[in-house]
């Protein structure tokens, strides 16, 4: 999904299999939190609120994450004809990104561990997508630099744009290692450095060849 630019459930597919234990049987999404919650379900015991990648299935059920005031999470699965959806002003206009709301009137059931490792595979798979984007950007980078000229020879050539290549591949190199340690050996501290690493990466590929344009 990284290097083809793809839009896919694939995050949502990522987190109902760490979640599967807790939610009553299959379900054909999962309602995220807003933005603005982080990793905290934007839903209560009362309502459902969040976002839902897709547009929302004209019949079926979601898993609901649920927000508790002492900070615990449950699972709940409602269906989808209770809900309303909208949907969001994305920055890629082939990006489908659904708000949900309605009532939550589906049981709860303890999730607070799954969630929290279903947290952690979200990001080791956020991770790989920004490392596998960080890959292809620094290809095209390299091949812009291979290509262009300056004063009859290559941009690539210079000592400016091979610094600021080698930089980003380093980078890349350090996060793709970082990913796969924590693809080993799990954990939530690891899988959000990896997410972090990555996403380093992903920027400073695209820094080098902005900077090797101009």
């Amino acid at each position: 999904q990284g290097r083809s630019l793809l839009n896919s459930d694939s995050l949502a597919s990522v987190l109902l299999a760490e979640l599967a234990s807790v939610v009553a049987g299959p379900v054909d999404g999962i309602v995220l939190p807003e933005v603005a919650d982080g990793y905290q379900p934007s839903s209560d015991a009362d309502r459902v609120r969040g976002i839902l990648l897709g547009p929302i299935p004209s019949t079926g059920r979601l898993a609901i994450p649920v927000s508790s005031p002492t900070g615990t999470v449950s699972i709940g699965v409602v269906d989808v004809d209770t809900l309303e959806a909208e949907r969001l002003d994305t920055f890629d206009p082939s990006a489908h990104w659904s708000r949900v709301s309605g009532p939550m009137n589906g049981e709860l059931v303890d999730a607070s561990t799954p969630w929290r490792h279903a947290i952690a595979a979200a990001h080791r798979a956020l991770a790989t997508e920004l490392v596998a984007l960080a890959d292809e950007a620094l290809r095209i980078a390299v091949e812009h630099v291979s290509v262009r000229t300056q004063f009859g020879a290559p941009i690539g050539s210079f000592q400016s744009p091979r610094h600021l290549l080698a930089d980003a591949a380093a980078a890349l190199e350090g996060a793709r290692s970082l990913l796969g340690t924590t693809w080993r050996y799990g954990g939530d501290l690891s899988a959000l450095s990896a997410k972090a690493a990555a996403g380093r990466a992903h920027q400073t590929p695209s820094d080098a060849d902005r900077k090797s344009v101009v």
